[in-house]
């Protein structure tokens, strides 16, 4: 899944515009314990969608399905937010990770048909129904 292009708050610190853009080009290289810890210190003060999408996938690449959950939970929650239905991918993951498979596939099945994250979500629940006994 290709997320929309980040972008964060309007107006940060110089220190601030740093710490997301370090966070940021650790993601680039996949380097997610890098990422979430300078995303993470970022999101102290950038509560955007973008940093909190990053962040909970940065999380969930190393293995802190909790703590996805939780900065997921922030572009999940906003209609107009570009990283909603890819943050409801992910989250559906983390739940997965955690071993809640019911919660996983509710998310999975109220993701938009018309969303571009549709196809990967549909195909992740139909595999998760195939597995169920």
């Amino acid at each position: 899944i290709t997320p929309p292009p980040f972008t964060g708050a309007p107006s940060r610190s110089l220190e601030e515009t740093r710490e997301v853009d370090n966070g940021m080009q650790a993601y680039a290289r996949r380097d997610f314990t890098r990422a979430a810890e300078l995303l993470g210190r970022a999101a102290v003060t950038d509560s955007s969608p973008s940093v909190s999408f990053y962040l909970g996938v940065s999380r969930l690449a190393t293995g802190d399905a909790r703590g996805a959950l939780q900065a997921l939970a922030v572009p999940r929650s906003l209609l107009a937010s570009p990283y909603r239905d890819d943050a409801a991918f992910f989250a559906s993951k983390a739940h997965l990770r955690l071993g809640q498979v019911d919660s996983a596939l509710a998310i999975l099945r109220a993701i938009p048909p018309n969303s571009p994250t549709a196809p990967p979500a549909r195909a992740l629940a139909e595999s998760l129904m195939v597995r169920r006994p």
